[in-house]
C-alpha cells in the first residue's frame, strides 16, 4: 500500500464565533440562577483529534454574588468523517458520569444535549481539567508570541496560577 499520497481527513470546523454565541445562549438556559455569563474561546479543532470535534471555552459568570470562571469543553457527535464505525457520544457521557461517581479521575461531565436543534448535532459539556487549561493557554501564548505578566496570570488562574504555570512549562 502506497501511503505517500494519503491525506488525513480534516476534522469538522464550525464557525467558532457563531458557536460561542450559541453556546452562551444555551448556557443561559442551563445556568438559570447565574448572571453576567460570558464565554471566551480557548481552542478549536486544531487542538483535538479526529474522532469528534471538541471546542474549549472559558466561561465566567456571577452566582450568589460570587464571580466564577471555569474551563468548559464542548464535545460534538461527529459529522461527515467517522474514525470509528460506531460512535455513541451519549454512552461516552454516561460512562464518564458513572466513573466519576466511583471516584475514578475523569473530566466532570455537566450536561448532555440530545437534540440536534442547538448545533445541528448532539453534544455534551464537561469541565476542562486544569492541566488541559494550562496546556491550551501555553500553546496560545506561545503561538501569539505573547508574554503574560505574572500578576495578570495569577489573577487569571487564581493565586497559585504563576507557580502552576512555571511548573508546567519546565
Amino acid at each position: 500500500v502506497n501511503h505517500t499520497n494519503f491525506k488525513m481527513p480534516k476534522p469538522q470546523e464550525r464557525n467558532q464565533e457563531e458557536t460561542k454565541v450559541i453556546f452562551q445562549s444555551w448556557l443561559e438556559e442551563k445556568l438559570t440562577t447565574a448572571s453576567d455569563i460570558t464565554v471566551e474561546i480557548l481552542g478549536g479543532p486544531e487542538n483535538t483529534g479526529f474522532s469528534n470535534e471538541t471546542l474549549s471555552f472559558r466561561v465566567s459568570y456571577s452566582l450568589d454574588n460570587e464571580k466564577l470562571s471555569k474551563g468548559m469543553v464542548l464535545r460534538f457527535y461527529p459529522e461527515g468523517f467517522f474514525v470509528f464505525p460506531d460512535y455513541d457520544i451519549h454512552k461516552q457521557f454516561l460512562i464518564m458520569q458513572k466513573l466519576s461517581a466511583h471516584n475514578i479521575k475523569v473530566p466532570n461531565v455537566l450536561w448532555y444535549e440530545e437534540s440536534d436543534e442547538v448545533f445541528g448535532t448532539s453534544f455534551y459539556v464537561m469541565e476542562m481539567a486544569e492541566a488541559m487549561l494550562l496546556l491550551i493557554t501555553h500553546l496560545f501564548i506561545k503561538k501569539a508570541g505573547l508574554q503574560i505578566p505574572p500578576k495578570r496570570f495569577g489573577r487569571k488562574f487564581g493565586g497559585a496560577g504563576l507557580k502552576k504555570w512555571q511548573k508546567f512549562i519546565r
